[in-house]
């Protein structure tokens, strides 16, 4: 059973709907791993710059 122009614009973008959304998944679960603080250095001490 062929595809309408219609059914097939609605099932591209089902499709590219899917994948931005598991690209922003994978990319917010990696931001995740990321250290929460970052390290300062000023001069001969060091200091969290966030906590």
């Amino acid at each position: 059973m062929p595809f309408t122009r219609s059914e097939f614009t609605k099932q591209s973008a089902l499709t590219g709907a899917g994948i931005a959304l598991t690209g922003t998944v994978a990319a917010l679960a990696t931001a995740r791993k990321a250290p929460s603080s970052t390290t300062v250095r000023s001069g001969s001490t060091t200091r969290s710059a966030a906590r």
